[in-house]
C-alpha cells in the first residue's frame, strides 16, 4: 500500500489538509480539502478548543464519495501561525562516532540532538531546526547529511525557529486530541519559502507579505529562508466583518458578495444593486459597487498602515538596499479582486511587487501556498524535531 504525506493547517477561517508526495521534486496532490472554523479561532489564537477537535478529528477518517476515496489520516505535519516567530542561529561540533570516521546517521542524530538542547528565550519553544550547512574537516560544505563522508567532526551551522510555547502546544494539542499525530510543526513563511524558491523566475532575497484570515505577516527572506518575521492583527476575516456590520448582512453572505463583486472602481453609468437587506425599522435598503468600493478603500487604507508600521520595524537597522528588497505577497487577501492593484501602488520603492499563487492541479490558489510548501519539505531533508515522515496510513480508491 502506498505511503502519502499529510500536512495540516489551521488558519482563522479554515483548516485545510492535502494528502501528496513529491515526486522529482515536484509535489503531487492526492487529496485536498478545507472545512470552515468560523470562530474557533482568532488572530491565530484557539478559542473554541472543542469545536475546532471535532472538525479536525472528522479529517481523520474520511470517506468521500464524489472521488471514490477512503482515507484515515494517523499523522501530519501541522503548519503554524508566525504570531510571536523567531528565528536564531548557532553551531554545535561533534565527533564521529566510528573508528573509521565515516560519516554515518547517528553522527547526524548527535549533532541535532546538540541544537535541540540550545536554550531559547524564556517563554519560547523550540519549533523547528533548519541545518544550514554540514562542515567537515578540510573545510567541506554539504547542504544535506554527509552520511558515507569520512571526518573526524561534524559542525552544523543552523537556524532554530521558535514560536511562544502556549501556542505552540494549543495547535498540537489541538491535532492530538482529534487522533492525529503531530509528527512535525512547521512555520507558515518558511513553507512559502520552500514553495516561492521552486520557481527559478522568483528572487532568493525579498520582503514576504503573507495576507492571511485573522492576521498578515512580513518576514525578511534571505537566501530563500526566513531571517526574521512580524506581523500585525488584521487580514481578511476584518474585511468580511466590516462589509457583514456596515450592509447588516450575515459574514457568509459579505464572503459572497465580496468574492463575487471586489474593488471595482470602473467609470460605469450603470451601478446595479449588489445585495439589499433591512435597516433597524425594516425598511429595504440597497447597496451598490460604489458602497463596497468605500469600505474595501476605508479597510486597505488601514490594513497598509499598520503594514508599513511594522515593516518599518522589521527592516530596522538594515540599510537602503534591504528595504528595496522585491516584495513577495501571498495569501487569502489577494483572492479579492482589485486588491493586486491596491498594494501594487503602494508598495513603490521596492524593486518589484510578485503575487505567488499555487499553481499545483489539486490545490490552486494562493491559500494552498503554503500547504504545498510544507509538502516539499516532506519530501527532501530540511532539518526537523523528528526523523519520522508525517503519513496517511491508508488511501484506498472506492471500487
Amino acid at each position: 500500500m502506498a505511503t502519502h504525506n499529510a500536512v495540516i493547517e489551521i488558519t482563522d477561517s479554515k483548516v485545510r489538509l492535502i494528502i501528496g508526495n513529491v515526486v522529482d521534486g515536484k509535489p503531487v496532490i492526492c487529496y485536498a480539502i478545507e472545512k470552515p472554523i468560523y470562530g474557533m479561532v482568532s488572530r491565530g489564537e484557539i478559542i473554541e478548543y472543542n469545536r475546532l477537535i471535532q472538525t479536525i478529528s472528522s479529517l481523520a477518517h474520511m470517506h468521500d464519495e464524489d472521488v471514490k476515496l477512503n482515507l484515515n489520516v494517523s499523522e501530519a505535519y501541522v503548519i503554524l501561525p508566525p504570531i510571536g516567530f523567531e528565528v536564531f542561529e548557532t553551531n554545535k561540533v561533534t565527533n564521529v562516532v566510528s573508528p573509521t570516521s565515516i560519516i554515518e546517521s547517528i553522527d547526524i542524530r548527535n549533532v541535532m540532538s546538540l541544537v535541540k538542547k540550545e536554550i531559547v528565550p524564556p517563554g519560547q519553544a523550540i519549533v523547528d531546526i533548519i541545518p544550514d550547512a554540514f562542515i567537515l574537516e578540510g573545510d567541506r560544505s554539504f547542504a544535506n547529511p554527509p552520511i558515507g563522508e569520512k571526518s573526524n567532526s561534524i559542525t552544523l551551522y543552523t537556524k532554530i525557529h521558535t514560536l511562544p510555547s502556549r501556542l505552540l502546544a494549543s495547535y498540537t494539542n489541538a491535532v492530538r486530541n482529534s487522533q492525529i499525530r503531530p509528527s512535525r510543526s512547521l512555520l507558515a513563511p518558511y513553507c512559502l519559502c520552500e514553495y516561492i524558491k521552486t520557481n527559478n523566475e522568483y528572487p532568493k532575497n525579498y520582503i514576504l507579505v503573507d495576507c492571511n484570515a485573522g492576521y498578515s505577516s512580513i518576514s525578511l527572506i534571505g537566501n530563500s529562508t526566513p531571517f526574521s518575521s512580524d506581523h500585525v492583527l488584521l487580514g481578511y476575516n476584518d474585511l468580511v466583518l466590516k462589509i457583514s456590520q456596515a450592509f447588516q448582512i450575515t459574514e457568509e453572505k459579505a464572503k459572497e458578495v465580496l468574492d463575487t463583486y471586489g474593488l471595482d472602481e470602473r467609470n460605469i453609468t450603470f451601478n446595479p444593486v449588489i445585495v439589499s437587506s433591512q435597516d433597524e425599522f425594516g425598511h429595504e435598503i440597497d447597496f451598490v459597487q460604489d458602497d463596497l468600493n468605500k469600505l474595501i478603500r476605508e479597510f486597505t487604507t488601514e490594513f497598509l498602515k499598520q503594514l508599513d508600521s511594522c515593516y518599518l520595524t522589521l527592516l530596522t537597522g538594515y540599510s537602503e538596499e534591504v528595504r528595496k528588497l522585491p516584495i513577495v505577497v501571498t495569501g487569502e487577501l489577494i483572492n479579492v479582486h482589485g486588491i493586486k492593484k491596491v498594494l501594487e501602488s503602494h508598495f513603490t520603492n521596492s524593486d518589484e511587487v510578485i503575487f505567488v499563487s499555487s499553481d499545483i492541479v489539486g490545490a490552486r490558489g494562493p491559500e494552498f501556498a503554503t500547504c504545498v510548501g510544507a509538502l516539499l519539505i516532506g519530501g527532501s531533508f530540511k532539518g526537523s524535531l523528528s526523523e519520522e515522515r508525517a503519513k496517511v496510513s491508508e488511501l484506498n480508491r472506492v471500487e
